[in-house]
């Protein structure tokens, strides 16, 4: 309720614009990660409980992992924007109204939870990206095993027929 017996509350209403965009983002950005974090959940189902890893697994894990890069790159630019576009106010009263209107956004609870929620994704892929890591690497060992063993054995053999 805005109560201005000149009726000059332009700036005021640009404040609350600004305050309900500021949360319009933020719950869109959420709403995004929300989507992003069900799919990681698909992922990890796919890849530890289908029981058959295979190389295009890693192939779109290496592809999600570059997304969720951009990903957190657009959204802490568009915090950072929004956390800048709220610096330009200069007026105190226009500035103390928008961060009261933030503060009963709860934009900053909001932030947190965007903040929260992405650190949380890109730990998932990485972890599974380490995890698919660790498996190739395990793999090659094996084989480097297998042919330091096999060699010599066929020199020995090789050796016993030529004799």
């Amino acid at each position: 309720l805005i109560i201005d017996p000149s009726a000059d509350y332009d700036d005021v209403l640009m404040m609350a614009e600004h305050a309900n965009y500021r949360l319009i983002e933020l719950r869109e950005l959420d709403f995004l990660l929300d989507e992003w974090l069900s799919e990681a959940e698909r992922d990890i189902r796919r890849l530890y409980f289908s029981g058959r890893r295979k190389r295009s697994s890693e192939r779109a894990l290496r592809l999600k992992l570059a997304q969720i890069q951009g990903l957190r790159f657009d959204a802490l630019f568009t915090l950072e924007n929004l956390d800048n576009s709220s610096k330009i106010i200069g007026d105190y009263f226009l500035g103390s109204i928008y961060h009261r209107l933030c503060e009963i956004f709860n934009t900053d609870e909001w932030k947190f939870s965007v903040e929260r929620r992405l650190n949380a994704l890109q730990n998932i892929y990485e972890l599974l990206k380490s995890d698919t890591t660790e498996q190739r690497m395990m793999t090659l060992e094996m084989v480097f095993i297998a042919v330091c063993i096999i060699f010599p054995i066929l020199q020995i053999i090789q050796v016993m027929l030529v004799k």
